[in-house]
């Protein structure tokens, strides 16, 4: 479950509003405390665990990851490796939302555990497709203004935050101390979200990353080709680079082919959601609406 299933907050940001050029931003949301957005990334959107807290819902996630690695892994691909599953879903959420290359995650495999062929690496991940742990994003195909090409490698999530979290064997009190963690934890969340929503429309979610380095976590696409553009940045005090990011990210696109983004936003921990004069939105994660 996204959060505005499990929140169900009042008001928020409408994406398919947005995405319309319709007016998008209606009301406030009861924005998340630090301790209670480290609590469902722990619990996850499992409908079963919403109650719960963060220490129950972690140990829920581990049961549930540990289970499928030592048992149903093995039952649904005969002749896996259990071993081979855990060091591979580990080794993808330490990457989580990176577009390392398989070779790179086979190398570092190999280190701890015994030569290891990308080939194999490969072969588990899309197993871990097949059963929706792993999500993959692509890039997003866009043509450009500048000389720059875009990259094509894809990115890699957990269908859920706390499967991560659970991969890592990682605690609240863990993320507290390693907020470079924590913030990619994030961004599983926001993407998860974004997933969520714009499946249920027909809609899709890309990443953007040019020759120059330029990076765009997310770009939305509704079924008319209808665009926007986020940045996930945990802490507040990033707001102003990614906004000037994403500002960036929008001159660079031939708009002759694409069109103008219909919005662009950075979704962060804040204390209220508006507008900021340059026409980026700032948002608290559960603010995303369908």
């Amino acid at each position: 479950m996204a959060l505005c299933e499990s929140n169900r907050p009042d008001g928020g940001f409408s994406i398919s509003a947005a995405l319309a050029g319709n007016e998008a931003l209606s009301g406030q949301v009861q924005t998340l405390t630090f301790d209670a957005l480290l609590n469902l990334m722990c619990v996850g959107g499992w409908p079963s665990n919403i109650a719960l807290d963060a220490k129950l819902g972690a140990s829920g996630a581990r049961s549930y990851l540990r289970n499928l690695l030592e048992q149903d892994f093995r039952n649904y691909a005969s002749g896996l490796n259990g071993n081979t599953a855990t060091a591979v879903i580990t080794e993808v959420a330490r990457n989580v939302g990176s577009t390392i290359p398989v070779e790179a995650m086979a190398k570092n495999i190999s280190r701890n555990r015994g030569p290891t062929k990308a080939e194999t690496v490969q072969s588990y991940i899309d197993q871990f497709v097949r059963l929706n742990i792993i999500e993959i994003v692509p890039s997003w195909n866009a043509s450009l203004r500048s000389r720059y090409s875009v990259a094509k490698s894809p990115k890699r999530y957990m269908t859920d935050p706390s499967l991560a979290i659970a991969a890592l064997k990682a605690t609240p009190s863990k993320l507290k101390s390693d907020l470079r963690t924590t913030g990619f934890m994030f961004e599983n969340l926001v993407i998860r979200d974004l997933l969520s929503i714009m499946e249920a429309s027909d809609g899709q979610v890309f990443h953007y990353r040019d020759e120059s380095q330029l990076e765009v976590d997310a770009v939305i696409e509704d079924f008319d080709g209808n665009w926007g553009a986020i940045e996930v940045k945990l802490g507040f005090g990033a707001v102003d680079n990614a906004a000037k990011q994403l500002l960036n990210f929008a001159k660079k696109i031939d708009t002759d082919q694409v069109g103008h983004p219909k919005f662009l936003a950075v979704v962060t921990q804040t204390e209220y959601n508006y507008q900021r004069p340059d026409g980026v939105y700032v948002l608290s994660a559960n603010a995303l609406q369908p």
